[in-house]
């Protein structure tokens, strides 16, 4: 693992799809919450964010990193 955010991805994406249990956590940090909505034009109740970094060896020989259509 090189860094937290790892951890938080592999933590919370189990509750991408599930707005009820995801909402039961974030109540613990924050009570008042009442909803959780889903992200605009997606179908998850998170988005995680990619800050880059090619520690893996994956982007192309130019450096310039890519995101893979789905």
């Amino acid at each position: 693992m090189l860094d937290s955010q790892v951890c938080c991805v592999n933590f919370l994406f189990p509750f991408k799809d599930d707005p009820e249990s995801l909402l039961v956590l974030l109540r613990s940090v924050y009570p008042e919450a009442e909803e959780v909505l889903r992200l605009d034009d997606e179908e998850s109740y998170l988005g995680f964010e990619w800050i880059g970094g090619d520690h893996l060896g994956e982007w192309p020989k130019n450096g310039t990193p890519t995101r893979a259509p789905e």
